[in-house]
């Protein structure tokens, strides 16, 4: 286990004591006051969702021509908790902080809202990923989305720990021209490349 990996887990570990140094609690309605509505418990949570502690990296041995997204060791996101059946992959990082910020190859930023969806096929597996952000925080803010990376088909483990092998190189961001994504948002103005590793999903 290499040293990367180590302070992983020791950010995991620090996390699970500090769930709200992870990401913001932002349960509403009735169960806006519940703090274990976030993490999958309480009445508005869907208590036997798997939820992860995910971090985004490199790919070992990897060398990609556009900027890595590779926040650091401690900078983890989680997935979103859903009503219902299913279970959702997507990786929310921790909103208004700069160790979420993706850099393109023009020099161009991402600073707020980073969030990468993980798509599924009918049979559950994983075939493609997509990173969303804004530029800047607040109402001023624009939605930026890369093109839609495929993925090799995986079905996720839902009673333990495994990682996702994006390894793709020179993806496209496309600025749109609302803050959020909508119908009729138009994505259109390209900012840059970026590349994307492995994304590693640990279970809470």
């Amino acid at each position: 286990m290499n040293a990367r990996h180590l302070a992983f887990l020791a950010a995991v570990a620090l996390a699970a004591l500090s769930p709200s140094a992870v990401f913001a609690h932002h349960c509403k309605g009735p169960h806006a006051g519940d703090p274990s509505c976030d993490s999958g418990g309480g009445d508005g949570g869907g208590a036997a969702d798997p939820i992860y502690l995910i971090s985004v990296d490199s790919h070992a041995g990897a060398s990609p021509i556009s900027p890595l997204y590779d926040p650091p060791e401690d900078c983890l996101g989680t997935n979103p908790d859903q009503k219902g059946p299913g279970v959702v992959f997507a990786v929310v990082m921790p909103r208004h902080h700069e160790c979420t910020t993706v850099v393109t190859s023009e020099g161009y930023l991402l600073t707020d809202d980073i969030r990468i969806a993980v798509n599924t096929d009918g049979n559950g597996d994983i075939v493609s990923v997509r990173v969303n952000g804004q530029d800047i925080i607040g109402k001023e803010g624009l939605q930026h989305q890369s093109d839609v990376i495929a993925v090799a088909p995986q079905t996720p483990n839902l009673s333990g720990d495994f990682t996702l092998h994006v390894d793709a190189d020179n993806v496209t961001i496309w600025r749109c021209n609302t803050h959020t994504l909508k119908p009729n948002t138009r994505c259109e103005v390209p900012v840059g490349t970026i590349s994307l590793g492995d994304i590693t999903y640990v279970l809470q």
